[in-house]
């Protein structure tokens, strides 16, 4: 009887042990609690936070809005300062990255910043850019600022853009 208990338990440490060191590699990731300051890169994003792919995949941008900014995109820059923490940057920046997505305009055009509850930038000072809330979503076009969407755009951001551009470009 001892040696059959024993055979047991040890069946019972092994089963568990197996367990263990499977049952991690199954459980998804969680989100980190990591607060990401200076420069970052949707790469970043996406790698450590499950709401930046999940709201990218579901943001769709509005084609005649993307077809009338096309003219546009080839010579486009932008500064987006975000937190990590922040809601309205969980909803806006993925999908802004949609919209670049769709508009073809890659990662060199954008400078992402991710700052703090303080709004620090870590090794980048965001102070000259003059950041009041976040996500800052600061533009260019041609290589002078023409506007900005700050927090939340008003109509959405691909709208939003579009009439920045209508305005900016004609000055």
């Amino acid at each position: 009887m001892i040696k059959r208990s024993g055979t047991m338990l040890v069946n019972w440490f092994a089963c568990l042990a197996l367990a263990c060191s499977v049952l991690p590699a199954m459980t998804p990731q969680a989100d980190t609690d990591e607060i990401l300051e200076g420069r970052i890169s949707q790469k970043d994003l996406s790698a450590r936070y499950s709401w930046f792919d999940d709201t990218r995949q579901k943001y769709v941008p509005d084609d005649s809005v993307v077809n009338a900014l096309m003219p546009y995109s080839r010579q486009l820059d932008f500064v987006v300062v975000m937190g990590t923490w922040c809601s309205d940057s969980h909803k806006h920046v993925p999908a802004f990255y949609a919209l670049m997505d769709a508009l073809q305009i890659g990662d060199k055009h954008i400078e992402l910043i991710g700052v703090d509850r303080q709004k620090r930038g870590g090794t980048v000072d965001v102070t000259p850019m003059r950041i009041e809330s976040i996500p800052t979503f600061i533009v260019f076009y041609k290589g002078k600022e023409i506007g900005r969407i700050v927090e939340a755009p008003q109509v959405s951001l691909e709208q939003d853009l579009l009439q920045m551009l209508q305005n900016g470009s004609q000055q």
